[in-house]
């Protein structure tokens, strides 16, 4: 019993400070309960190498299980980037004589742990691993059951208990048997269970030894395993060169591999010349001298006056003997007078920082003492924050009394200048500057230009704060190809339905903002976007979930993932994000792979590449890196650094490497992956945890929109707490049940906060450091008193889900957001109220929003709508077509009620539906001036029961329709033994796809509302369809008709040809002709249909069969041109004050596109007809428009 204590003791000091988990670079995420499937790799070292190897086991006085180990250790060491290492193996636990004749079996398993530090020599570690191993040896007898049971790890269902890999060492030689008559060898079985992620079992085989590597088949590939292998001969090869080689300076990598790495990987070289920003923006100005080259709040500013105004500034900085590269720091408002500096001190060769006007004097004085300015540029307002002495000159003196000259005469700049300081937050919370070169700033632009296809067209949003180190780019990259910079207050960015509108109204195509503001989008979708294109996210992670839902909300809109620090000129990396990005994964977003001219390298401590899939600090060289920090050479010195692969590289701008302090991996295919920060790493009771498992998990969870998990202490014990946020408070024993049977014990929070925002910094980053705790305390209950407070407080309470509010109480604390607040601004509209996302965040109780509640200027009509109004250009399009007047042009739908339904209860139904839709009444009036729509008062139900279903009543009541007596929707209900069918049958004149999609909802509201003996209620009316033709006239008067109509008259000026040749030139082509050929496709097709060909040629279903349609007609015909019309639903965001979301009627749109095949691949003819189709202008509403509004085109087939 004392030998046993001993035994027990040694093993609890082998582990006193808990068990680390390995991390091993797995090709698939660990499955919740670890099963056995496996698979082995076998391979063998030549008898050199293992002459060399038992040398040096006889050279360090170990044996060559020994030195296997060590070898093995250092593999280990290598691919987990980890340097305590924790390997199984059996030992006979024969360790006393008299067992050694016994039969049975005493096989025991020993932990043993080993610390490959990198600055060890092997034959250091070897010896390490001897007297280790030996120790270990000597307390074998101990079992491991009890030895799991005395340590207590953290159960994890996906692991064994103390370690995930094994090491064996087999020295039987089933060879040297000899049984009479029989020939013994040994036999691989092909079918394999593994216990452990990963085992490596060595075998003598007389001279040879035989290696095999058995590994999880639902962890690893195959191609992995051989990679290992690969590995593992590398460092095998470097001991035998060097005993006493160290261990970061082992070659692990094939060449191949290293290639791909370095080369493949960073195949990013582009030529953009050595221009500056000034000498761009000159060649911009002279091209496009009256384009629009900034707005701010509807004031527009052209090329030439910006162009004039920046050598104003840098003539004025001229004048008064401003120093090439003396620092110019700007403390001005967000605005076009801040842009006219930016480039005005660019032109006089100095350097720029742009001061956020909403720092504190500290922050701000900080920044001023560290950058020794020669003159700050600011306001009389903002004079206060300056210390007394500053060199300083006010905006306002300069913009009145300098010159307009010319300043290319006296200024000079080149790349290698430095162009501007951004200042970034510190680790300390003091502010560090770092200096930028004109030609990483250049870089970056030409860059994203290439990446984004810029055109003078665009208009790209200025959005961040300048403290935020993209606002530079938001600032200048339009300016380099003669687009705009919308300049958009922070207030606009609150609220998804102020930028919704900024968006439309602004023509802008480019926004880039944190994530954050996604989610603000996602979370009021939908909403009109206008003519954007990108979606950019950068500055934090990019969740998976939100980018999935991204596309689901807004699928037109591309979406970007940049990443970059500061000190790289900001973006680094792109990764364009797939629209069914949903199949291909869990966790973040990857950053994607280098922009132009920048080289990405993942490295281990030592600066050793990191192999495919395994994790290491992602270090950037290129032109963009920085000169380094202001005043800060040991930071400096720290964090850019000699870059080890310089040779490779072709130019000085790769001699320095910026190392990021970020985690990440690269997969196969060259895409990067970030897992955390180098300094952040959070490591629970000896397990390392990526939070964004966790986090990834959460978000799944109903309810949950955003969520973030920390380590946290208390009394010194660490542990996690998710900060979450949700329509309201979830019961945190909810939230661990849920992650308890997702996760191992150890990484299910133990503290859950609900969070109605998360705090930001000024850049727009969750702020970590201000993440409170839920404290709500409770103050006296004010009752509401006015009409207005009355009516909020009773919002308030349905909303909120609460039986009382308080004046005093705030939104927030009672667990409000943003979901809510559209909830609230909804039901204020509806009582008659304007209220704003503004305003309910600027106040945020009850009495301070009663002051900001407005009467409703003008409202969707709720009465019954009649009269008379003209037909739209759909209807036009009809009466002008062979189905003209044609009484059985419906759709119809077929409803089917197992309970069946009675006829009285069909007309209470659609009795509401007839009064509450308009157009439902709808019936065409012939007048002197043509034909126009009247819409009826009321109109009776149209109603026929049968006894039995019957094909010839449906026909007889599809053709009954009258157009001008009504009503254009007809009833039939069939009585059956299994329930009920009912007919409905709408005449298209007015009805579309998405009124059905409106109708069938609200028929099944008021059926339940029925059921339930209620009133019946709908949600509000919106715009009239009688209103409609009304407000498209308007609209005919708009800049964007005008764009649209340009196109169609040009379109029809070069002549639409293609048409497909008839077999019967002669037919009367009348709708009740009509065939259809129907075909399918099979499962494989389907798949790379919706799913392959949209991600590989970033195009749509509708454009990929569009081509092949092109490419079909070319087959059969010869001809390479087709004309096709296509539909569109109409409902456009056209006019601001028009909602139809809940209006039922015909909008649909109607428009030729005359396709062409060309190229003589299939990319190229894809890549052609996607961008024909992507060129129509205002997704074809105009066509029917120019043809029967405007009369600007001629009638066509």
């Amino acid at each position: 019993r004392a030998m046993q204590e001993q035994h027990r003791s040694y093993w609890k000091s082998v582990f006193a400070d808990g068990v680390p988990l390995l991390h091993l670079p797995l090709d698939y995420k660990r499955p919740l309960i670890k099963d056995d499937k496996g698979g082995v790799v076998r391979f063998s070292l030549s008898r050199e190498e293992v002459s060399a190897l038992q040398a040096l086991a006889s050279r360090s006085q170990s044996t060559l299980f020994m030195v296997m180990l060590s070898l093995y250790n250092v593999l280990l060491s290598r691919v987990c980037n980890q340097d305590d290492i924790v390997v199984g193996t059996s030992v006979s636990g024969r360790y006393h004589a008299d067992l050694e004749p016994l039969t049975g079996m005493f096989v025991n398993t020993l932990p043993l742990r080993h610390h490959p530090h990198g600055d060890q020599s092997f034959l250091s570690f070897l010896t390490t691993v001897r007297d280790r191993t030996l120790e270990s040896f000597e307390h074998q007898s101990y079992p491991l059951e009890a030895m799991v049971e005395d340590l207590s790890p953290e159960r994890d269902t996906s692991r064994s208990p103390l370690f995930d890999v094994m090491f064996g060492y087999e020295n039987i030689d089933v060879t040297t048997l000899a049984i009479p008559g029989l020939k013994l060898e040994p036999y691989l079985h092909e079918e394999y269970a593994s216990k452990f992620d990963l085992t490596l079992t060595v075998s003598e085989r007389g001279d040879d030894l035989q290696l095999d590597f058995e590994y999880a088949a639902s962890l690893f590939n195959s191609s992995t395993v051989h990679r290992l292998i690969t590995y593992f001969k590398n460092i095998v090869r470097a001991v035998i060169a060097d005993n006493e080689v160290l261990l970061s300076a082992i070659v692990m990598l094939p060449e191949a591999e290293e290639h791909t790495l370095l080369h493949v990987f960073n195949n990013t070289a582009r030529s953009y010349g050595n221009t500056t920003f000034p000498d761009v923006f000159k060649d911009q100005a002279a091209l496009y001298p009256h384009h629009i080259a900034a707005t701010y709040r509807g004031v527009d500013t052209d090329y030439r006056t910006l162009h004039e105004t920046s050598n104003r500034m840098a003539h004025y900085l001229h004048s008064i003997g401003l120093p090439a590269g003396a620092v110019v720091p700007l403390l001005l408002d967000r605005g076009v007078d801040l842009l006219s500096w930016i480039i005005g001190i660019q032109k006089a060769g100095g350097v720029f920082i742009a001061l956020d006007t909403r720092h504190p004097a500290d922050r701000i004085a900080g920044i001023l003492d560290g950058c020794n300015p020669a003159l700050v540029v600011t306001e009389e307002k903002y004079t206060g924050l300056l210390k007394a002495g500053c060199p300083m000159v006010l905006h306002e003196t300069v913009a009145t009394t300098a010159h307009d000259r010319s300043v290319s005469d006296w200024m000079s700049r080149k790349a290698a200048d430095i162009a501007y300081a951004a200042y970034t937050s510190g680790s300390t919370g003091v502010p560090k500057g770092v200096l930028l070169h004109h030609g990483g700033m250049m870089n970056h632009f030409h860059g994203l230009k290439e990446l984004l296809g810029l055109t003078s067209d665009d208009r790209f949003a200025q959005t961040a704060e300048c403290s935020f180190d993209v606002y530079l780019v938001q600032m200048l990259l339009a300016l380099t190809v003669g687009g705009c910079t919308h300049i958009i207050d922070r207030d606009v960015m609150l609220d998804a339905g102020l930028l919704s509108a900024e968006l439309v109204a602004g023509d802008i195509t480019i926004l880039e903002v944190v994530p954050s503001v996604v989610r603000l989008l996602v979370n009021a979708a939908p909403l009109p976007l206008g003519k954007l294109r990108w979606v950019i996210s950068t500055g934090e992670a990019l969740s998976r979930e939100l980018a999935v839902a991204w596309y689901r909300c807004y699928p037109d809109v591309r979406l970007l993932n940049l990443y970059g620090p500061a000190e790289t000129s900001d973006d680094a990396t792109y990764y364009i994000v797939p629209p069914d990005l949903q199949e291909q994964g869990v966790g973040n977003v990857p950053i994607g792979q280098p922009l132009p001219n920048f080289h990405i390298h993942v490295l281990d401590a030592a600066r050793n590449l990191c192999p495919v899939g395994v994790s290491g600090e992602i270090c950037i060289a290129g032109p963009g890196v920085g000169k380094g920090y202001i005043a800060d050479v040991s930071l400096t010195a720290s964090k850019f650094v000699p870059n080890p692969f310089a040779s490779h590289d072709t130019s000085d701008a790769y001699a320095v490497m910026y190392r990021t302090g970020d985690v990440g991996y690269r997969d196969e295919q060259g895409m990067i992956y970030l897992t955390g920060r180098i300094d952040n790493m959070i490591k629970i009771r000896g397990a390392r945890i990526e939070t964004g498992d966790i986090e990834a998990l959460l978000l799944q969870f109903a309810g949950i929109r955003d969520v973030l998990v920390l380590s946290r202490e208390n009394k010194e014990q660490q542990y996690l707490a998710a900060y979450y946020i949700a329509e309201g408070e979830i019961d945190a024993a909810v939230l661990a049940a849920y992650l308890t049977g997702k996760l191992p014990e150890y990484m299910v929070p133990t503290a859950y906060v609900h969070l109605t925002a998360f705090p930001l910094t000024l850049s727009g980053k969750v702020n970590k450091r201000e993440l409170p705790e839920p404290v709500f305390g409770s103050e006296a209950f004010q009752a509401p008193v006015t009409d207005e407070e009355i009516l909020l407080a009773g919002i308030w309470c349905k909303i909120l889900g609460m039986a009382r509010v308080g004046t005093a109480d705030n939104f927030f604390s009672l667990g409000g957001d943003s979901i809510k607040s559209i909830q609230i601004i909804s039901r204020v509209r509806a009582a008659g109220y304007e209220l704003s996302m503004k305003d309910i965040f600027a106040n945020q109780t009850i009495a301070g929003l009663a002051r900001c509640l407005k009467v409703l200027r003008a409202q969707p009509r709720q009465d019954i709508v009649k009269g008379e109004a003209a037909l739209t250009p759909v209807q036009r399009f009809f009466f002008d077509g062979p189905a003209a007047g044609d009484a059985h042009f419906n759709q119809s739908v077929m409803l089917h009620f197992p309970q069946g339904i009675t006829a009285g209860e069909v007309q209470q139904i659609f009795g509401y539906l007839q009064q509450h839709h308009d157009a439902l009444r709808i019936v065409i009036k012939e007048t002197a001036e043509g034909l126009r729509l009247d819409t009826k008062p009321e109109q009776p139900v149209s109603l026929t029961v049968y006894d039995a279903y019957n094909e010839a009543a449906c026909t007889a009541l599809q053709g009954s329709m009258d157009l001008t007596a009504g009503p254009l929707m007809k009833l039939g209900l069939f009585r059956e033994k299994d329930g009920s069918h009912l007919l409905i049958v709408v005449h298209h004149l007015v009805t579309d796809g998405v009124s059905w999609r409106i109708l069938l909802e609200d028929m099944a509201t008021l059926y339940g509302q029925l059921q339930q003996k209620q009133t019946l209620s709908l949600p509000g009316k919106t715009t009239p369809f009688l209103s409609w033709s009304a407000h498209l006239h308007h609209y005919m008067e708009s800049a964007s008709f005008r764009s649209g109509r340009a196109y169609w008259q040009a379109q029809e000026k070069r002549g639409l040809q293609g048409f497909i040749p008839r077999d019967m030139p002669e037919g009367s082509n009348r709708g009740e002709e009509m065939r259809t050929v129907r075909f399918t496709l099979d499962s494989m097709r389907t798949h790379e249909l919706l799913r392959q060909a949209p991600d590989t040629f970033r195009t749509s279903v509708e454009e990929v069969l569009l081509a092949a349609f092109v490419a079909a007609v070319a087959q059969q015909y010869g001809q390479q041109q087709v004309c096709v019309d296509l539909e569109g639903h109409g409902r456009e965001e056209i006019l601001p004050g028009v909602d139809i979301s809940r209006t039922v009627g015909w909008f649909t749109s109607i428009y030729p596109v005359m396709l062409e095949l060309k190229g003589t691949t299939w990319s190229d003819r894809l890549r052609h007809v996607k961008e024909t189709l992507r060129t129509i202008p205002n997704k074809g509403i105009d066509y029917l428009l120019c043809r029967y509004y405007d009369n600007s085109l001629a009638d066509a087939e």
